[in-house]
């Protein structure tokens, strides 16, 4: 339900003010990813080299994303590289860095590089969107026609 009004609110924004943000939205994705992986535990490098930007649901959002193949390991010495690449028995440790394990104490990096972040990201889509309403304003009202009324 939300997200239709979302997409709702995403057409009816001007392509001017649409393209301003979609660019603020990929500054942040790539400042975000940035800082995360300057965070990211270092013990082999797989966890921030798997930090990345993917598309998101609709085409005013990005997903940050960790993990994946590069983190996926076998679950216990008893499973094969193999086994583990297919997915069998395999287990993708980037949660346990960001929250623990009842065997490893938690290594936050995600989560905090994102929250420290957050006020500055919503700050730059808005200053985005209210300079390219102003924009589109002042294009629209220099193109539409002005009428003289002479006291004749």
């Amino acid at each position: 339900m939300e997200t239709n009004r979302l997409v709702r609110q995403i057409q009816s924004m001007p392509e001017r003010v649409r393209a301003a943000v979609k660019d603020a939205i990929d500054q942040n994705a790539d400042e975000l990813v940035a800082l995360q992986k300057r965070l990211a535990p270092r013990k082999t490098g797989r966890f921030a080299s798997s930090i990345r930007k993917e598309p998101g649901t609709n085409e005013l959002s990005v997903r940050v994303v960790g993990g994946g193949k590069l983190t996926t390991v076998a679950a216990n010495s008893r499973i094969s590289s193999e086994e583990a690449a297919s997915g069998v028995g395999a287990y993708d440790y980037s949660a346990a860095l960001e929250f623990g394990t009842e065997n490893m104490v938690a290594k936050p990096s995600f989560y905090p590089g994102y929250r420290s972040l957050k006020k500055r990201m919503k700050a730059r889509i808005s200053r985005a969107a209210r300079k390219a309403i102003v924009e589109d304003q002042a294009v629209s009202s220099a193109a539409s026609p002005q009428s003289e009324v002479s006291g004749d």
